[in-house]
């Protein structure tokens, strides 16, 4: 922390936010900026500002063992927001404006993220709103869609588009299956049983 960001040694402290790796392509900078969020600082050790996914789970577990306030990026679905649910430490969303098209297009690109610049890495505020929610199952069964109907014998076609195209995880499901792995559970067993039950 800084002078600045310090509310133990400083009682005008503004604070920090943690932010991502630029690889996660979210426009922390924007955000806060284009969102009129003041007082917070984003100067984590990476160019971008932000952290590696590593040193932010670190910070979270830390700042539960110590009691002390954290504001950082995190995703879901993911095992980290599932073990603290019911905790005092229980991951708290912060909203923006909701994604649209028009905002989608004018969000910087992965290269204006991890810029050194702080004015690029901004972007414009036609971009400032939340992200949407990125989902691999269209893309995967758009290609294995394609797949299967360049195969014209239907004996060798495969039944995994007809599968894949009517499969829907849900969030509740996606937390079902990631709690069973903070208790302990194997991942691939857990996704397998919801597979079979779904």
């Amino acid at each position: 922390s800084t002078k600045e960001n310090n509310c133990t040694e400083n009682e005008a402290c503004t604070g920090a936010v943690l932010g991502p790796p630029c690889d996660r392509t979210f426009n922390l900078d924007g955000m806060i900026f284009w969102n009129d969020i003041s007082g917070l600082s984003i100067e984590g050790p990476l160019r971008n500002g932000g952290y590696n996914v590593e040193q932010l789970e670190q910070i979270w577990r830390a700042a539960h063992a110590t009691n002390a306030a954290v504001i950082m990026y995190w995703w879901q679905p993911d095992m980290l927001p599932v073990e603290f649910r019911d905790s005092d430490y229980a991951f708290e969303r912060v909203r923006f404006p909701p994604p649209s098209h028009e905002c989608a297009k004018n969000q910087p690109t992965e290269e204006e993220i991890c810029s050194t610049n702080l004015t690029v890495r901004r972007g414009d505020e036609a971009g400032a709103c939340d992200q949407g929610i990125v989902t691999l199952k269209s893309i995967l069964v758009r290609k294995i869609g394609e797949d299967t109907r360049k195969e014209n014998n239907e004996a060798k076609r495969s039944p995994a588009f007809d599968i894949l195209s009517t499969l829907k995880v849900e969030m509740k499901d996606m937390r079902e299956i990631l709690s069973k792995g903070v208790r302990g559970a194997d991942l691939r067993e857990s996704v397998c049983d919801w597979v079979f039950r779904n």
